[in-house]
């Protein structure tokens, strides 16, 4: 099937994104920390 095909070509990419949202939240702390510091 077709869009089975096209899920497992676009999984990466998101597995990539949800491995990157803890780093990204991580930097906004740092930077709401530099804010109030």
């Amino acid at each position: 099937m077709a869009l089975k095909r096209l899920f497992r070509s676009i999984k990466p990419f998101y597995d990539k994104i949800f491995s990157l949202v803890p780093v990204l939240f991580a930097v906004v702390d740092l930077k709401h920390a530099a804010v109030k510091a």
